[in-house]
């Protein structure tokens, strides 16, 4: 098939060197390779809730019936709107920017802001090499200190520095580097690759020395997303070595993550892993068909991980069953609060959303997890965050089309975004709700829309 047919871009071979594009004809897209994202979240989104309703911790579900009739919509929502969603013809990049271009610039932009990010999400007021890998080495020992450590120095900061706000400014440029160069790893150069690797290890170094999980998470998400769209004849082929491969990796990775999760709640327990949820008042079940055959020093471990997981179903069983709330259309993202909050005063939107409104019953709005479906509500309703659902479903089918059969650099960067979005959807929104994802989204969706054609 020739190669204007694929449609990468006007002038620019956007295709990972030595790989080959599924092909595209009349016969349409391949069903197995296209439908991939749709099945794989479903079946985690419903291994979540599963793990809610019977795993060890017995939440005190508000009216089950409202709470599972109400999970059941949205994934049959995100079900239609994928199906929808899937394009006959994948659109290719007509931007005026090649794919060289854009992951050499970002990774450039990466290589200078490291100092800066490290200062911004520790709060700290001076920078070393040695002081850093220091804390990183703190971190992976007492994850709890250095995190009340890092709330600590936030909490002593007045105003936001000049680089934090450059940081958002450029922060949808900052995003393309990991995954545009996992993606297209085979097309760079030796040099674009080593900036690559500095980039991932002070993006992971900065994460640790705060003690948070949060990167960790992110950047575990984004690579496996990124190797199996850059392969998706992995899917459709299913070859042993090659899944065996990527599983060794993923789950290696998975286990790395959730064992610093497990130290890191373990230090902000007070130096255990807390059996014990004070704001639901109830107790790890020790005789859970999930954990009862586990050897003891696991039981807790896999404990925090269930808790992770899920707990952010049982808020939303109390808010489901609360009056209708409306926070002015920014409630749900901490940094559009902030914004308009810093016009008209504290608390005059952040106290109407619902993880505000449920606090009376002794849920923590900010220390727990809330769904991203009860933070949308507060600005949407419940039944808007079904058509919200819906449409994302929609936006994930074109995106992941435009990246397995076009390559398309921005879809790519897109793709990644929503990939973590689904990821927490039982946690909170973690894209839209917090300065650099969020301003990254909306400008890489507008430069997405703007760059595709069907046109070969």
């Amino acid at each position: 098939m020739a190669e204007r047919e694929y449609g990468t871009g006007v002038g620019h071979d956007c295709r990972p060197g030595g790989l080959k594009l599924p092909q595209v004809g009349r016969e349409g897209i391949s069903t197995r390779v296209s439908l991939f994202p749709l099945y794989f979240f479903q079946v985690y989104l419903s291994l979540t809730v599963l793990l809610y309703a019977f795993g060890p911790w017995p939440w005190p579900t508000q009216e089950p019936g409202i709470l599972y009739g109400f999970l059941l919509l949205v994934q049959v929502a995100f079900w239609l709107g994928y199906r929808l969603g899937v394009p006959k013809v994948p659109c290719k990049y007509v931007g005026p920017w090649s794919m060289q271009v854009l992951v050499s610039v970002s990774l450039i932009l990466n290589m200078v802001w490291i100092v800066p990010s490290f200062m911004s999400r520790s709060g700290a007021t001076g920078f070393s090499l040695g002081g850093m890998l220091e804390s990183a080495l703190q971190g992976l020992y007492d994850p709890g200190s250095m995190y009340a450590a890092r709330m600590e120095a936030l909490a002593t900061v007045e105003k936001t520095t000049l680089f934090g706000y450059l940081s958002q400014v450029v922060s949808p440029v900052l995003w393309l580097a990991i995954p545009l160069a996992i993606f297209f790893w085979k097309s760079l150069d030796r040099l674009k690759k080593i900036f690559l690797l500095i980039v991932v290890f002070f993006e992971i170094v900065s994460w640790v020395a705060i003690g948070t999980n949060k990167g960790l998470f992110d950047i575990l998400i984004v690579v496996s997303w990124m190797v199996i769209a850059a392969n998706p004849r992995f899917i459709s082929s299913f070859d042993f070595r090659g899944f065996l491969k990527s599983a060794v990796l993923i789950i290696g990775g998975l286990v790395a993550v959730l064992y610093f999760f497990a130290i890191g709640q373990e230090g902000r327990g007070g130096g255990e892993i807390p059996a014990y949820d004070r704001s639901a008042n109830i107790q790890l079940d020790y005789d859970n068909w999930l954990i009862a055959a586990l050897p003891d020093g696991a039981r807790l471990p896999f404990g925090a991980v269930a808790s992770y997981l899920s707990q952010g179903y049982y808020p939303l069983s109390i808010a489901l069953t609360e009056p209708p709330t409306f926070s002015y259309g920014v409630g749900h993202s901490h940094y559009y609060t902030g914004i308009v909050q810093s016009f008209v005063g504290q608390g005059v939107i952040s106290d109407k959303t619902y993880p505000a409104l449920i606090e009376k019953y002794g849920w923590d709005r900010y220390g727990k997890w809330h769904t991203m479906y009860t933070w949308m509500a507060s600005d949407i309703s419940f039944a808007g965050v079904i058509v919200f659902v819906f449409a994302l479903g929609g936006l994930l089918a074109k995106v992941w089309c435009d990246v397995v059969y076009r390559h398309n650099p921005p879809a790519v960067a897109l793709l990644a975004l929503l990939c973590i979005m689904v990821f927490y959807f039982p946690a909170n929104n973690q894209v839209l709700a917090f300065s650099r994802t969020a301003n990254a989204f909306w400008v890489i969706l507008v430069f997405w829309g703007l760059t595709r054609s069907r046109k070969a």
